[in-house]
């Protein structure tokens, strides 16, 4: 069977298998990232006493680094991967929750103006309210008002 054709069954697009030699070249480059992670954590020095934050120890400052330069590089390379593709990285889950992009850009656009100009509306009715009450406590205070 086609791996990019309809699955006659259920009638969803079946999965698009990426082609081999780009599943090969990710694995490889997430070899390198870890093993550019690795080094550059040997490589970083902490200070003594050890920062708060690592508890005290150097080793778990190193493994720290180590994690976060190799998560850092896999977002970079599964982004690639996907744009290598043709898809865009438009849904996220964790644990059954998941996010997702709006379909279409434009809605999200569509949806963001509308709240802008409700967000601009608030503010000039708030910004006309609290000029209303300065020219009240000028008024109080014997000043002459604010200019319009």
């Amino acid at each position: 069977m086609d791996a990019n054709a309809d699955d006659k069954t259920t009638g969803q697009p079946a999965v698009r298998v990426p082609p081999r030699w780009l599943r090969v070249t990710y694995f490889v480059l997430l070899l390198g990232a870890l093993g550019a992670a690795v080094v550059l954590g040997l490589q970083v020095e902490t200070k003594e006493p050890a920062p708060s934050w690592t508890l005290g120890s150097s080793a778990l400052h190193t493994v720290e680094v180590v994690v976060v330069a190799f998560v850092a590089l896999y977002l970079i390379l599964t982004l690639l991967y996907f744009g290598a593709q043709g898809r865009a990285f438009t849904k996220f889950g964790v644990g059954g929750a998941t996010a997702e992009a709006p379909e279409a850009l434009a809605e999200a656009a569509e949806t963001n103006t509308d709240a802008v100009a409700e967000l601009n509306a608030a503010l000039n009715d708030l910004s006309q309210a609290v000029a209303d009450h300065e020219n009240r406590l000028r008024n109080l205070e014997g000043l002459p008002a604010l200019p319009d």
